[in-house]
C-alpha cells in the first residue's frame, strides 16, 4: 500500500518536537499539545524550549507565541540537545563528537 504517513510529532517521555507546514497547523498542534499537558498537570518548561524555523531548506529565526501568550525564543546557532544528540536544523555532529570525546576524557582521568 502506497499511504502517505505525516508526522507531525515526536514524543519520547517529556520531549516532545513538533513539526508543522503552516501556521495555522502550528495553531493546532500548539493548542491540542497545550490542552493535553494541562490534563496530565505538566506545562511547558520555556527554559527548556526554543523553536527552529525551517523555510525553502534555510533557517529562518523567530520566537512562537504560545496559547497563553508565553514566548518560546528561537534556538541560537549553538543548537539544542534531543535525547542527548545537539541539533539546529540539522545534527550538529562535529560539536557532538568534540562534546563525547571530551566527556570521555573526563571520565577516564
Amino acid at each position: 500500500d502506497d499511504k502517505e504517513v505525516k508526522i507531525n510529532h515526536r514524543l519520547y517521555m517529556d520531549d516532545l518536537k513538533l513539526y508543522w507546514c503552516s501556521l495555522p497547523e502550528l495553531n493546532i498542534l500548539l493548542e491540542t499539545t497545550a490542552s493535553f499537558s494541562s490534563d496530565i498537570c505538566m506545562e511547558f518548561g520555556l527554559g527548556k524550549c526554543g523553536t527552529v524555523h525551517v523555510t525553502n531548506g534555510r533557517k529562518t529565526l523567530s520566537g512562537i507565541t504560545l496559547p497563553d501568550g508565553a514566548i518560546m525564543p528561537e534556538v541560537d546557532d549553538g543548537g539544542y540537545k534531543y535525547l542527548g544528540i545537539l541539533e539546529t536544523d540539522v545534527i550538529l555532529h562535529q560539536q557532538m563528537k568534540q562534546k563525547t570525546s571530551a566527556e570521555y576524557l573526563r571520565c577516564v582521568k
